[in-house]
């Protein structure tokens, strides 16, 4: 069935830490729960579909997050 579906990205400036934007995603699906309960907007990520971005172009830190590292 087709569905509309609007995006939500969370964006920072290019010069962020690798470090911190790795931190700050894992945090993020860490505390989902909380996040959830506070906001049902909190609920509605997931890993599987996090990195479908394009066209922007994942943060090499949240980038790596991504791939286990």
């Amino acid at each position: 069935m087709p569905t509309v579906t609007v995006a939500n990205l969370l964006l920072v400036n290019e010069d962020m830490p690798d470090k911190l934007a790795h931190d700050l995603t894992a945090l993020l699906f860490a505390h989902q729960t909380d996040l959830g309960a506070v906001h049902p907007a909190g609920r509605n990520f997931d890993r599987g579909s996090a990195t479908n971005t394009d066209p922007v172009p994942l943060h090499p830190g949240a980038s790596r997050f991504y791939q286990g590292g």
